[in-house]
């Protein structure tokens, strides 16, 4: 659903497994997430921008 993230979480080899790990979130929790069936936080899109180190703006990253 995110394809902007997802392109971006492969361009830095960042699985789900350790994204969630990093986000203190349950790897089921991200997945449901990533597909839609639950939203994301302000705060944790922030924080994943912030993990990821990356110049994409948040609007780029999260939009569907």
């Amino acid at each position: 659903m995110y394809v902007n993230l997802e392109l971006e979480l492969f361009r830095q080899d960042m699985t789900v497994h350790k994204l969630a790990k990093l986000l203190c979130l349950r790897e089921t929790a991200l997945y449901d997430k990533l597909n839609g069936k639950d939203e994301f936080k302000f705060s944790e899109a922030v924080k994943i921008k912030r993990i990821l180190n990356t110049d994409v703006d948040i609007e780029v990253l999260f939009s569907a």
